[in-house]
């Protein structure tokens, strides 16, 4: 169940269930749309100057899914 189902499901703020997911070390459960292979492919068509949103049609995920995809896993 996702964060923001349980915060819902007990009335209180996404921001809390998650403080306590950290505190109490819970691994969350992702979905990987991406290899890691794409993953990288799409990175390279990222710095290639390919838009967020042609890479993202291109691969069907969501524009705003990759962007978080890059921000967190893009190399420097």
């Amino acid at each position: 169940m996702s964060i923001r189902k349980v915060a819902s499901a007990l009335g209180t703020s996404r921001g809390t269930i998650q403080r306590l997911v950290e505190q109490e070390g819970i691994e969350r459960q992702t979905s990987q749309k991406l290899s890691p292979e794409q993953r990288e492919e799409a990175f390279r068509l990222l710095d290639e100057g390919k838009s967020l949103r042609q890479v993202a049609r291109q691969f069907g995920v969501n524009p705003e899914s990759l962007r978080r995809l890059v921000m967190r896993h893009k190399p420097s």
